[in-house]
């Protein structure tokens, strides 16, 4: 037998006897006597998993709340804009067409109205954090007349208090049209 291929006998200069020798340890350099049983994880190797698990679902709950209220912005945005230019266009048939905005409080979400001649058809609830700002701020409504004007040229923001975004439109008094601006 060469010395490169091994044996199942052990070597000489150790016992033979049961406990000591270990096949497998001494082909590595260590005898038996000397193995550490493998006791799982140490408690700061624990805490430390947690943290790092806790810091990056964090982040990603932060990163995941941002988009969303930036997609609500955006969609309510469409549906406000939407609902402007529809007002305008019934309210020759109606009479007039007012668009009510209602500031949120602590009890309820800010929403708007919208009222062809005297008749509510149709009402929408903000998400949470978005609000409606006029520009002359009073009244809180966009009047458009019989002939689809107003009185006075009016802006409209709509903000995000979660992402502090904004999008803002301009309506022209001697048209009605809606712009968004830049």
């Amino acid at each position: 037998m060469t010395t490169r291929q091994q044996s199942n006998n052990p070597p000489r200069n150790l016992p033979t006897s049961g406990k000591l020798y270990a096949p497998n340890l001494i082909a590595q350099g260590r005898p038996g006597r000397y193995m550490k049983k493998n006791r799982g994880f140490t408690v700061i190797e624990i805490v430390l998993a947690i943290a790092i698990g806790a810091i990056i679902l964090a982040l990603v709950t932060i990163g995941g709340n941002r988009a969303l209220a930036q997609r609500s912005l955006n969609t309510t945005s469409m549906e406000l804009e939407g609902v402007l230019r529809n007002a305008r266009q019934a309210a020759p048939n109606a009479g007039g067409a007012k668009v009510l905005f209602n500031q949120a409080t602590p009890t309820s979400k800010a929403n708007w109205q919208v009222l062809l001649g005297t008749r509510l058809t149709n009402q929408h609830e903000m998400d949470r954090g978005l609000q409606v700002t006029l520009s002359p701020s009073s009244p809180q409504a966009i009047e458009f007349t019989g002939a689809g004007t107003l009185a006075e040229d009016r802006q409209i923001t709509l903000s995000s208090s979660t992402t502090g975004s904004s999008i803002s439109w301009k309506i022209y008094a001697s048209t009605g049209a809606v712009e968004r601006l830049p």
